[in-house]
């Protein structure tokens, strides 16, 4: 049979396509999914994208990852056992960024595992977002932006001192990719000293991002700013507690653009309140999405003003999605092409 035929069978439905994608979640927006899509038909691919907008719940995926033979996670859903259990026809998990390993269960990865079910995720094409959002936050902390808005939108006049960041120390905790691209425009862009503290001493990019390596308690001790970019596990989880918060100088600000839970909120509300610190900026909660329009925010940390957070955007800007689009086309179509 020759390839024309073959063709109309496939256009008639002659040939039934029996392999299926199932995408979840926010970070793609519809726009981008939908590009998605079509840049995987334009591989010849003829496959099946769903969009559920929202977080699923267990029941909710393991009933639409059923028939799926791959899955992209671009929400916050949690993979549990369960679901992969259910999911008998899963070959190829496609995580929409950094840390996959942050939306599943011990169980579920052990499982998927012992099937040989493929993870993949999409490095590194969120990190000039991520690094420019950090970089905002602590120059919008420094200058005390939000604070000086919310007042004049109150009708009153609050022209209040802030800081410069020029020569000021930052200390970074976790040297990543990200971490390493925030040394670089603090340091050459504001005049910032940049010191850093990881698990494991990165000699060759102290030399390439002239960063000088600290203990964790001398970084947060001699830091002004201090900026936090670890994974989030139950090793690091409230990683930054109340003893660790109280060697931080005082009137110094946090920054954190990663998962709110690597500060213990208990002991953040302590020290912003006392005044041991000068403020904290988050990029995403320690309840997100309906999680968070449902609660009433049992820390009290939204309302105080010496604390911002915005709603975990630091990744979503039109470059590093198209970037993140490409790079799940490029993992699916040599999936599919090669197995």
């Amino acid at each position: 049979m020759g390839t024309k035929e073959i063709n109309k069978m496939k256009e008639s439905k002659e040939i039934p396509d029996r392999r299926k994608i199932f995408a979840s979640g926010s970070i793609l927006d519809q726009q981008s999914l939908v590009a998605l899509e079509r840049d995987l038909r334009g591989q010849g691919l003829s496959v099946e994208m769903k969009n559920k907008t929202g977080l699923l719940g267990e029941k909710a995926l393991t009933d639409s990852l059923k028939k799926a033979e791959v899955y992209v996670l671009g929400g916050d859903e949690t993979v549990t056992g369960k679901v992969v259990d259910e999911a008998k026809k899963l070959k190829l998990i496609l995580f929409l960024g950094d840390e996959w390993e942050t939306f599943f269960t011990q169980e579920a990865i052990q499982k998927l595992k012992e099937r040989g079910v493929r993870i993949e995720n999409t490095p590194g094409m969120n990190t000039n977002a991520v690094a420019e959002m950090t970089a905002g936050l602590i120059l919008t902390t420094a200058r005390r932006i939000p604070e000086a808005a919310s007042k004049l939108r109150q009708g009153m006049w609050d022209n209040r001192e802030s800081f410069e960041l020029q020569g000021k120390t930052l200390g970074i905790i976790g040297l990543g990719r990200i971490g390493v691209r925030v040394a670089h425009i603090m340091r050459d862009g504001f005049g910032m000293n940049v010191v850093y503290w990881s698990r494991t001493r990165k000699k060759n990019l102290e030399k390439e991002a002239e960063l000088t390596y600290l203990s964790l308690k001398e970084l947060l001790q001699e830091s002004d700013i201090v900026t936090v970019h670890l994974q989030l596990n139950e090793e690091t989880r409230n990683f930054l507690h109340s003893e660790r918060l109280a060697l931080m100088k005082k009137g110094a600000y946090l920054i954190n653009p990663s998962r709110a839970a690597l500060v213990d909120p208990t002991a953040l509300r302590s020290a912003l309140e006392s005044g041991h610190l000068s403020g904290a900026s988050f990029d995403g909660y320690y309840f997100e999405g309906a999680e968070f329009q449902k609660t009433k925010d049992p820390y009290g940390l939204v309302h105080l003003e010496s604390f911002l957070v915005t709603p975990h955007q630091a990744f979503n800007t039109r470059e590093s999605n198209e970037r993140t689009r490409e790079k799940a086309v490029e993992v699916i179509k040599d999936y599919f092409h090669y197995g």
